[in-house]
């Protein structure tokens, strides 16, 4: 049968899906005959079409460029740069882990435990974001383009950023769409279900740069809105100026490689096993239903089977619980449990917990499986599982800083913050920290270390500097925020106040003794201070202190 190529050509741009494989045979010979008759792009003769064929019955035949000629850059001339091919799930089964997740967060009680675990380590006790500029005005003004946008009503990142985060890890992706108004920049954020993404395309060569993002208007929509994704765009005008984030929709995606595009869930590897886990507890829980359960044996000695029929019309019913039973010798009551036996449950449930843990990265404490009390057995475990959580935080943190960068450029747009602003360093974003803070522990090393460093000090192994800083480090784990030169600055200020009033207390001395007529002291002349007592420091000269061959040195406290 024949075709006609540009209407089939044309097809294949706008419904790829819709072309049958004698009609996907009759481009693929087309193109071939096109090449043998010399038309091929002579910049592409190294590059034989052979990938496109097999592209298109691989399943990438909604490729849009496909059946474009070789001047407009159709993918049967081209290929590849990168030599990947997109490694995604097919769209059922990418359908099916969306609804898997959403499930087993609804159902499963230790999956939306491992989720939650998780999200509440990296977002802990919130986020915040703070301007960072060289002069008060600027900062001020930044501050207020983020305060805006992080406490608009619509945003309400305090409270969102949770259940974000929750579906990011769920889900394994995170789309959010942008709506920016025009007059001041103003950012507001929509969250769009990955359901409702249709195609997700990159850059044909490269395929970690996303490009569009295809989203349906409604359930029924084949086609889908495209939307640009949210990424830095160059400015063509003027190639040196400071880069900017533009775009209708943001995209983030978890537990990729370097070729996958498309997002993967926390729950998928382990989705089988939480459920396998689900269900033998409910099988231990009949189990012991049954276990419970018992039948009373009645035995009747020397009894015909009408002795029999008459005993059970007269006592068949089942005693009642606390009830009196009288019989002679010859009836004899058992009551028979099922001997199903308990079975190693613990062992079994042990090695459940200690896949889903360990596949997670988290102690098996986490969820229950650690039986030892010692608690130092349960913080050594903690280790790999903090620094897999702080690349999870970490990776949030971009997400966050996206989101607050696009909020500044937008501003910058509009003329709302200057136009040489660098919005990648106009802000920091201030994570919670995943440390858990024992302040019994801290107390005692800090005890400790001050005390060592009061012997170093003064055996001159150590100097003052020094030790502060020292100090400092270890009152970090408190969440103390301590600057060196600040902590200085009141130290010297405390005692300039200790010597003023210890000069003070001197005056007052002597005018006493003035009044009371003078005195000796041991020698002393009339008004000298007692013996022993320490001389006032007249502040801002050095303070005398004793060498050890008894000499004096001055120091400047």
């Amino acid at each position: 049968m024949a075709y006609d190529i540009s209407v089939l050509r044309e097809r294949a741009s706008r419904e790829p899906s819709s072309l049958n494989s004698d009609q996907k045979n009759a481009l693929i010979r087309a193109a071939i005959e096109e090449r043998n008759r010399g038309r091929r792009d002579s910049s592409l003769d190294e590059s034989p079409p052979k990938a496109a064929s097999r592209d298109i019955l691989e399943g990438s035949q909604d490729d849009p460029d496909y059946g474009l000629s070789s001047d407009a850059g159709g993918t049967q001339f081209m290929r590849r740069l990168s030599g990947a091919k997109p490694k995604d799930l097919p769209e059922y089964k990418h359908d099916r882990m969306l609804a898997t997740a959403a499930y087993l967060w609804t159902n499963n009680p230790m999956a939306a435990r491992v989720i939650r675990r998780a999200v509440n380590y990296v977002l802990g006790e919130g986020v915040e974001v703070l301007a960072h500029a060289d002069d008060d005005k600027s900062k001020e003004a930044i501050q207020k383009v983020i305060d805006g946008f992080w406490t608009d009503a619509r945003n309400d990142l305090p409270q969102r950023l949770l259940k974000w985060c929750t579906s990011w890890r769920a889900y394994g992706e995170l789309f959010l769409r942008v709506g920016v108004n025009e007059f001041n920049g103003k950012v507001r954020l929509a969250y769009v279900s990955p359901e409702m993404v249709l195609k997700v395309r990159t850059e044909k060569d490269d395929i970690e740069q996303v490009t569009t993002i295809n989203v349906k208007r409604d359930e029924r929509d084949s086609e889908g809105e495209p939307l640009r994704a949210v990424r830095v765009q160059p400015n063509e005008d003027d190639p040196t100026a400071i880069e900017r984030l533009d775009g209708d929709c943001f995209f983030f995606a978890a537990n990729t490689l370097s070729d996958m595009v498309r997002g993967r869930s926390d729950l998928l590897a382990i989705g089988d096993v939480l459920d396998a886990y689900d269900q033998f507890v409910w099988n231990r829980l009949e189990r012991q239903a049954m276990a419970m359960a018992f039948v009373w044996s009645v035995e009747l000695a020397n009894m015909d089977d009408k002795g029999i029929a008459d005993w059970i019309k007269k006592n068949g019913k089942t005693p009642r619980p606390g009830s009196l039973q009288v019989h002679n010798d010859k009836v004899k009551w058992t009551a028979v449990s099922p001997e199903l036996g308990s079975g190693e449950a613990m062992q079994e449930s042990d090695l459940l917990i200690n896949y889903i843990s360990t596949s997670q990265g988290m102690p098996g404490m986490w969820f229950g499986r650690d039986n030892d009390p010692n608690r130092a057995n349960g913080e050594n475990l903690t280790g790999p599982t903090l620094k897999d959580l702080t690349s999870l935080q970490d990776e949030f943190k971009n997400v966050i800083t996206m989101l607050v960068r696009f909020a500044l450029d937008q501003a910058v747009k509009r003329g709302m913050l200057p136009a040489d602003l660098d919005t990648s360093k106009a802000f920091v974003v201030q994570m919670p920290d995943l440390s858990v803070n024992d302040m019994s522990s801290t107390a005692t090393t800090f005890a400790s270390l001050v005390t060592a460093l009061i012997a170093a000090t003064q055996a001159s192994l150590v100097d003052k500097g020094t030790a502060q800083e020292l100090l400092v480090l270890a009152l970090k784990p408190t969440g103390m925020d301590i600057k060196l030169a600040d902590m200085q600055a009141k130290i010297d200020e405390e005692e300039a106040e200790r010597d003023v009033k210890q000069m003070e207390m001197f005056g007052m001395q002597q005018q006493a003794m003035a009044a009371q007529g003078g005195g000796m002291d041991e020698g002393g002349p009339p008004g000298s201070p007692p013996a022993g007592a320490r001389p006032p420091r007249i502040p801002g000269r050095p303070a005398a202190r004793a060498r050890p061959d008894g000499s004096e040195r001055r120091v400047m406290r």
